[in-house]
């Protein structure tokens, strides 16, 4: 089992965000943003099982999106169940719109566009 860690703590404030959107890019391609830059902070653990990745996320309040032209150019053609632990967002996809808590799960087709909001009002993100 391969386990592959990052964090931004030890990173300068204007470093943070950047870091995190490089190193996500790397299990999907995503766009990523933030209201307050400054305040963004995350860490996560990924664990690789072979034909499964088990990843643990931790991170302040994030918007993404996946639209059509991003999927054209990279499509790793997975569906990713997240357990929310912590904190709540909402996401459209397929024309669906959800909004979840903590308790509950939430299924991403990385071959259909989305966008999603994660954290508010400065509460931390967790998911597994």
């Amino acid at each position: 089992m391969k386990i592959i860690e990052w964090s931004t703590r030890d990173l300068a404030v204007q470093d943070r965000l950047s870091y995190w959107i490089d190193t996500m890019s790397r299990l999907v391609r995503v766009r990523l943003s933030t209201d307050d830059p400054a305040r963004f902070a995350g860490s996560a653990q990924a664990f690789d099982l072979g034909a499964v990745q088990l990843s643990v996320m931790d991170h302040h309040m994030l918007q993404a999106s996946r639209p059509a032209k991003l999927i054209r150019q990279s499509d790793p053609e997975v569906f990713q169940l997240h357990v929310i632990l912590e904190g709540g967002g909402r996401m459209t996809q397929a024309g669906r719109d959800a909004v979840f808590h903590a308790g509950q799960l939430l299924l991403i087709d990385s071959s259909r566009p989305l966008r999603m909001w994660r954290g508010a009002d400065g509460d931390p993100a967790k998911s597994l």
